[in-house]
């Protein structure tokens, strides 16, 4: 099967995702995927729930914990520690003796992971993401990290998103990018990348969401919100005429897109084009076309209301509740 560039992440085992949307490449992946939903390993439950529909893998999420042998292990309260990356000094709270820490095939433990979170785990898509990037200077710290992310999926199994069965066909979108956070050491040379996310809602739940570096160095963070604003843009014009065609609707009112940086929204409201900002022409450009044709509106959020905040950042308890909280059901 055929892919186009662009696409958002690579999972350890170099199967691609767009967004959290799963892409197959070749007979062999067919085949193992048929195989996996056949015995249930691979398969998410989609169910009613009062007259709606809610999606969670309860059943999958369960079985990693187990295979990984960490049924015993003391649960987390954040998939990594806060202002983790990817060169961060070892976590001292991941220090739990019964727990295996040093992972024989971490592309294996990063497969198992990637599987769930690109298709509805969005609390812990950072953590897989940034620790997938580091599959090529992989380092005990690592397995530590890695080994917290599995102990947090082992205390918050069942997370499930769910659509009312009266609920507003609506979408609103939050995006977000996190500034030379994403540090990532490759033998001699290093490079402070960013990273951006967004997240787009159908009614009050989670459709699509992506996290990823971006693949050039921004030079400001307005540089890094617009790269982030282009991609959850493309998008979601996709999902517009997805949802008008599912949803057999005649039109669909502009998506309040959630931006928290007045950089660039300021740029939008002016259309101008600084002397500085001339090498990002294409991106304004492009965005701008995409609010005149009416498929979005950009609007500002604080940052404490961003929702994409945790897609590009290791948060604080507080801070991945409040997010736990927008994306999952209670």
């Amino acid at each position: 099967m055929r892919r186009r560039r662009g696409v958002d992440a690579d999972d350890a085992s170099g199967r691609r995702h767009v967004g959290n949307a799963l892409v197959v490449r070749g007979v062999a992946d067919v085949k193992r995927v048929e195989r996996e939903a056949a015995r249930g390993a691979g398969r998410w439950l989609l169910q009613e729930a009062d007259g709606g529909y809610s999606i969670s893998m309860t059943s999958y999420e369960t079985g990693v914990v187990k295979k990984l042998g960490y049924t015993r292990a003391t649960a987390a309260k954040t998939p990594l520690p806060a202002k983790w990356h990817v060169d961060s000094t070892d976590d001292p709270e991941a220090s739990h003796s019964a727990v295996p820490h040093k992972f024989d095939d971490p592309r294996q433990v990063l497969d198992l992971l990637t599987f769930t979170a690109y298709i509805l785990r969005a609390d812990i898509a950072f953590a897989v993401s940034a620790l997938s990037a580091a599959v090529t200077i992989w380092e005990p710290k690592h397995d530590r990290a890695l080994g917290r992310t599995v102990r947090y999926l082992k205390g918050h199994i069942g997370a499930k998103i769910t659509w009312p069965g009266n609920f507003e066909i609506t979408l609103s979108a939050h995006v977000d990018a996190s500034f030379a956070n994403d540090i990532f050491s490759d033998f001699s040379t290093s490079r402070a990348r960013s990273r951006i996310a967004g997240v787009v809602f159908l009614g009050n739940a989670p459709l699509w969401f992506f996290t990823t570096r971006t693949k050039t160095v921004p030079l400001s963070t307005a540089e890094a919100e617009l790269i982030a604003l282009v991609r959850l843009l493309r998008g979601l014009v996709i999902l517009r005429v997805t949802i008008l065609m599912v949803f057999n609707l005649k039109t669909l009112p502009p998506t309040v897109v959630y931006e928290d940086n007045m950089a660039v929204i300021q740029m939008l409201r002016k259309r101008t084009i600084s002397g500085r900002a001339r090498h990002v022409r294409v991106a304004i450009g492009y965005v701008i076309n995409v609010l005149d044709a009416g498929h979005a509106i950009v609007s500002f959020v604080s940052t404490k209301g961003q929702l994409a905040n945790g897609l590009t950042k290791a948060e604080t308890k507080d801070e991945h509740d409040r997010t736990c909280a927008a994306f999952f059901s209670p």
